[in-house]
């Protein structure tokens, strides 16, 4: 039995897979040997034809590499996999720490590493690490499918590559995954202490898959060539090559370009923060204003928030032990741009330190119907209230008809009038006159009803003024069964949810909704015959039917 392992290397982009086994059933005590070779790795043919059974076109590298593994003693710990199978599982009772253990294994290309990573469905001897690279990789070419990537540059001394930048619309997934990463998918690094970040290895995996998906499709399409910097950076877009072909001036002056043409992609953060808003509805003390409080928020670690007056007070770059690169001018370059979305927040701009700005009902409704939805789709963190779902709360009416007592003797028509009574409802509770029309004066979509804020339809609140002004009253007995039988009939702003009914009316109505409920009749013993269930239903409808004409029912 064996289990395999991967990681990424940050560097050249590969993912290196190695396995342990479970053939050394006792381990040795002792001192540590000079060689820090991992005692229970399998080798690398061993990989290699594990890796044969499942992508059999692929091109492994073959190679040795050192990782940092929880040790114990002198020996590294079991897996986790390996201590679920019951393999060493005293390991889970043993104080550990890392150390440095050389492993060999192979090395993939991105294009073999995802036809590999795609290939696995629940195969016996397969790490958490390698699902959780097989899920990134599904992520990532789902982003290229919903064209969520940007051309890039990235220069080393003299030699500049292009590649494709995944910009998720949604960020907050990333950080989410990030966060399920199994410790040895960073277990390469030259310390412990410098091992990338969750969220940093996960985004340079997600780039590669990205860029290597786009290059694949590119391979097939006819693009047309042409002279000039642009045709440069498409050809090393869309080729295996991806070194820029161009003099070493051009190429700077159209990596500057980038910087600046990409910055404004980045204003709302970059890989460790980004800038958040969180927007407070009015407290119970008497403010009447909305409070928009300006943050910065880890990338890998959402609880880990910086409020931007703790910014604009400190003269380092480190928060809540983490390094945010020029923390003072991104915020403020990200706040200009957010302002272009959203007129208070530049207004803001004019204080030294801006943290918040404050805005009354009106403006509010306006930042969370459309500016928050624009400042999410440009990368900007978004917190609003629980209660926001963007849904209006429906206006509905329920009614209570009465059609009086009625006797034997009594004869109806069409014409008949029978009493009713509406009442309003509001997100499915009932609504007093008096607070729908505090509502109504206030002239806006987002108020506050019973300490609660809600949004309302305009167009409804108009509608129902009009059913307050006949709030009860009588109506023609054929309108009162039109209702009844079709309450969604109505064609007013405002939908009938239900009428009640009571007495001769209810039992009209019950039997005209529910035929199946008509009581059966039995055929007069004169009747020298014996009908079908379906001949009993119709005469039983016969007797109802001349009940109708005859407009007498009992109640």
């Amino acid at each position: 039995m064996f289990i395999v392992h991967g990681t990424i290397h940050s560097d050249s982009k590969h993912l290196l897979l190695w396995g342990e086994s479970d053939t050394s059933s006792t381990r040795k005590g002792g001192r540590r040997s000079k060689t820090t070779a991992h005692p229970f790795a399998i080798s690398a043919d061993q990989i290699e034809d594990w890796l044969a059974n499942l992508v059999p076109h692929a091109h492994p590298e073959l190679q040795s590499f050192q990782l940092w593994l929880p040790t114990y003693d002198t020996e590294p710990q079991a897996s986790p996999e390996l201590r679920a199978m019951g393999v060493f599982a005293d390991d889970d009772t043993l104080p550990t720490k890392l150390h440095l253990w050389q492993v060999a294994g192979i090395a993939l290309t991105i294009p073999d590493a995802v036809d590999l990573l795609l290939a696995l469905t629940h195969q016996m001897g397969v790490g958490q690490s390698l699902y959780f690279w097989r899920a990134a990789a599904l992520e990532a070419l789902a982003l290229v499918m919903q064209q969520q990537v940007l051309p890039a540059l990235e220069r080393d001394d003299f030699h500049y590559r292009a590649f494709w930048q995944a910009i998720p619309e949604h960020p907050e997934r990333m950080t989410e995954l990030a966060s399920q990463m199994p410790p040895v998918c960073r277990a390469l690094a030259e310390t412990p202490e410098t091992a990338p970040s969750p969220y940093k290895l996960l985004g340079i995996f997600v780039d590669a898959v990205a860029d290597s998906a786009i290059r694949e499709t590119a391979a097939s399409l006819k693009l047309s060539s042409g002279r000039g910097a642009g045709a440069a950076w498409l050809a090393a877009l869309t080729t295996n090559d991806a070194q820029l072909k161009l003099p070493t001036a051009d190429s700077e002056a159209l990596f500057k370009s980038w910087q600046t043409w990409s910055s404004q992609n980045d204003a709302a953060g970059n890989s460790a923060f980004r800038i958040t808003f969180r927007l407070d509805a009015p407290d119970d003390n008497g403010n009447q204003k909305w409070k928009l409080s300006y943050l910065l928020q880890a990338t890998d670690d959402p609880s880990l928030i910086v409020a931007a007056s703790q910014i604009w007070r400190g003269q380092g770059d480190t928060y809540l032990m983490q390094r945010f690169d020029q923390p003072q001018e991104r915020l403020l370059r990200g706040l200009a741009f957010a302002g272009r979305l959203f007129t208070p927040i530049l207004d803001s701009l004019r204080s030294a330190a801006p943290a918040s700005t404050a805005f009354d009902t009106g403006l509010a409704y306006t930042f969370l119907q459309d500016a928050a939805p624009l400042l999410q789709a440009s990368g900007f963190r978004v917190l609003l209230p629980r209660w926001w779902g963007g849904k209006k709360a429906r206006l509905t009416a329920r009614a209570k008809v009465s059609g009086g007592k009625q006797t034997s003797k009594s004869r109806l028509t069409l014409d008949t009038l029978v009493h009713y009574d509406y009442q309003i409802m509001l997100g499915g509770e009932p609504i007093e006159q008096a607070d729908f029309m505090r509502l109504a004066a206030l002239k806006q979509p987002l108020v506050q009803l019973r300490g609660q804020w809600v949004l309302l339809d305009t167009a409804q609140i108009e509608a129902g003024l009009k059913f307050f002004e006949h709030g009860s009253g009588e109506l023609p007995l054929d309108e009162v069964l039109r209702l009844g039988l079709d309450s969604e009939g109505n064609k007013g702003a405002i939908p009938l949810e239900n009428i009640r009914t009571d007495g001769w009316l209810k039992t009209l109505l019950t039997a005209l909704q529910q035929p199946e409920k008509i009581e059966t009749i039995l055929p007069p013993e004169s009747l020298q015959a014996e009908l079908r269930p379906y001949q009993q239903r119709g005469f039983s409808w016969l007797v109802f039917f001349e009940a109708l004409r005859a407009w007498r029912v009992s109640g």
